[in-house]
């Protein structure tokens, strides 16, 4: 387990269901493969308050009101 301030509770897991952390953009889950994303995809996640997208890791708070 790694040290981490996040306060994502995927940090503490060995083998994390997430690539990356949608709070803090850390990559968790390196087996898991990236995937290349629609706008769609991520207007729904950043509607779910993710500041990250946990397939492909782009910061989305940025496209949240805009």
């Amino acid at each position: 387990m790694r040290k981490c301030k996040c306060p994502n509770k995927n940090h503490n897991l060995a083998f994390p269901p997430i690539r990356i952390c949608p709070q803090c953009g850390e990559i968790l889950n390196f087996m898991i493969p990236e995937n290349s994303c629609s706008a769609a995809t991520h207007v729904r996640k950043s509607a779910q308050n993710d500041a990250y997208c946990t397939d492909c890791g782009e910061y989305l708070l940025s496209q949240m009101h805009g």
